[in-house]
């Protein structure tokens, strides 16, 4: 993900990277687990069976972070007491 022939700035972090038309092409080039992202895990690849579960699960758990402690920083930040 560093192939300057690929990507604009590859040695940088860009945060919307992999937006919109352009960012749904260059898709192709991000490896995750021995295969590109578009790919589908199947014996012969050997790609992780469990790769969209990775990023779902990833996804729960930020969301349980801001249920669990969004209220917690609106009182803190707004002079409430705990």
């Amino acid at each position: 993900m560093s192939d300057q022939t690929v990507f604009d700035r590859a040695d940088e972090f860009v945060a919307d990277r992999f937006f919109g038309e352009e960012g749904k092409r260059l898709l192709n080039y991000l490896y995750w687990s021995n295969g590109p992202e578009t790919g589908n895990p199947t014996v012969e690849n050997k790609q992780c069976a469990a790769k969209d579960h990775v990023v779902a699960t990833a996804c729960f758990m930020v969301a349980e972070i801001f249920r669990r402690y969004d209220d917690h920083l609106y009182r803190l930040f707004h002079g409430g007491n705990f």
